[in-house]
């Protein structure tokens, strides 16, 4: 499932020329989350050791949880993770942190109305 929504997001990107997107589940693993980005990165989602270190030319958000509580993967330009980043960071209080240019952390809580900000934030930047 991982493998096909990454090329779904990356057939999007591609034909609209998007700036940034965002995916939500409510139930997958991280790992789920691991895969869609090594697909976006154009890596080998089979292999384990593949790096996740490299810059993305877009910004992208991929959520998993509920109104309990999940879990964030931010990535893209580092001017895009300074400001832009830090505002969905807050919007969803996570406590995380950057890790090989990918900032990731656990989500206070996942909600219909603060996913519905993310995606006028996300709409805002492809604009």
């Amino acid at each position: 499932m991982g493998i096909a929504i990454g090329q779904k997001l990356l057939s999007e990107i591609n034909q609209k020329n998007l700036k940034a997107i965002s995916y939500h589940h409510n139930d997958v693993s991280q790992e789920f989350m691991t895969i869609v980005l090594k697909v976006l990165g154009g890596l080998d989602p089979s292999n384990k050791k593949s790096d996740l270190s490299f810059k993305f030319p877009y910004l992208v958000v991929l959520s998993i949880g509920d109104a309990q509580g999940g879990h964030i993967k931010i990535c893209g330009p580092e001017t895009m993770l300074d400001t832009v980043g830090l505002e969905i960071a807050q919007l969803f209080d996570v406590k995380g942190k950057n890790i090989k240019g990918i900032f990731q952390g656990k989500a206070a809580s996942i909600t219909p109305q603060k996913l519905t900000q993310l995606e006028n934030i996300i709409n805002r930047l492809n604009q």
